[in-house]
């Protein structure tokens, strides 16, 4: 994670029992937003979740609870990487902004 991501710290809970990823991601359009990874329990056998830090997502692919959606939850395998997941919010952060932007969603989208 260093190697790809530096800007991204691990943190543990108060209690020591959470694990979590927090940083940044810079879009092609100049936008910064901070993310946190939160490691599920039994993690990598369970996808984590994405939640933004201080701001809030509005649009399509977010989930009720705020957090984003850049894979379904039956896509995730043990394999992939916490590294993976920034990669994938990178992406999915540069998708936002062109809807946020021109109010469109680019790219194909799956149902949820």
């Amino acid at each position: 994670m260093r190697r790809y991501y530096p800007q991204f710290h691990l943190k543990r809970s108060w209690f020591g029992d959470k694990l979590s990823f927090s940083g940044s991601l810079t879009t092609k359009m100049g936008s910064s937003y901070k993310i946190r990874i939160a490691l599920p329990e039994y993690f990598p056998n369970q996808i984590p979740s994405i939640e933004p830090v201080g701001w809030k997502a509005r649009g399509p692919h977010i989930y009720a609870s705020g957090n984003l959606c850049v894979m379904k939850s039956e896509q995730w395998r043990p394999f992939y990487s916490v590294a993976f997941m920034v990669t994938r919010t990178a992406i999915w952060l540069n998708k936002f902004d062109v809807y946020r932007f021109k109010n469109y969603w680019p790219g194909k989208g799956q149902a949820h």
